[in-house]
């Protein structure tokens, strides 16, 4: 059973039911650059990240400004968990068909084996990737079943003084739109969107304000949290 968190957040253990019972796979939202939205509902963390407890969250998926149906028969913008937890109970079905032995604690041991294997993207929050209370294990893709984009981001310098410049290369399909996204520890914002040359190439200038502590980059060739290319990488900045 999978089920949507609540758009309780941001506050810690604000899970709702059914989401936060053990047996149940709970779904956070992610926005549009893969960043923990702050209404998904937080769950907690027990210590024990190969195993998921109760009131823990698990998966996230893409939630925020989705174009659903509506009450009247038409269509309509919505954002909140109940758009992302169809997207991560999609992922648990490209995965677990025809397996007539694939069950809820199939799921678990995909999960338990290595949060970044290539079935997961590591989720984000202010504490950096990997599992936490924000995104629970990640953002589940289907790279392991059909295959992804092949991306990557690259931080040039891994520390730079307060006010420094850091160089970003980015690699990527050639000549394709790209989305960089950034999470500072004052918050969330979008660098820019830019494009990869014949090569697949790009290479960008971040000039970041006094924020001493992780940064966090991440680049977007599908324009979207559901994306499968997404790829990450920080750089430190010092006082």
């Amino acid at each position: 059973i999978f089920s949507s968190s609540g758009n309780s957040g941001p506050g810690a253990n604000t899970i709702s039911y059914p989401a936060a019972y053990p047996n149940v796979v709970a779904a956070g939202m992610l926005d549009a650059v893969r960043i923990a939205n702050r209404m998904s509902s937080r769950g907690i963390d027990d210590g024990n990240d190969s195993t998921i407890s109760a009131r823990e969250l698990e998966l996230t998926g893409g939630g925020f400004v989705i174009e659903s149906t509506s009450f009247d028969g038409c269509y309509e913008i919505m954002s909140g968990t109940s758009m992302s937890s169809p997207s991560v109970a999609g992922f648990a079905a490209a995965n677990w068909q025809g397996l007539n032995s694939a069950t809820r604690s199939y799921l678990q041991n995909i999960l338990a084996q290595d949060i970044n294997n290539s079935a997961i993207l590591p989720g984000y929050d202010d504490t950096g990737p990997g599992f936490d209370t924000s995104t629970g294990y990640g953002l589940p893709r289907n790279g392991g079943v059909n295959g992804s984009i092949n991306a990557n981001v690259n931080a040039v310098q891994a520390s730079v003084p307060a006010g420094q410049t850091v160089n970003i290369d980015v690699s990527g399909p050639a000549n394709s739109n790209f989305r960089i996204g950034v999470t500072s520890p004052a918050g969330d914002w979008t660098f820019g969107e830019f494009t990869t040359d014949g090569s697949g190439n790009s290479a960008l200038t971040l000039t970041p304000w006094t924020d001493p502590g992780t940064w966090l980059l991440t680049v977007d060739f599908g324009g979207g949290a559901t994306d499968f290319g997404a790829a990450y990488d920080t750089f430190q900045q010092t006082n």
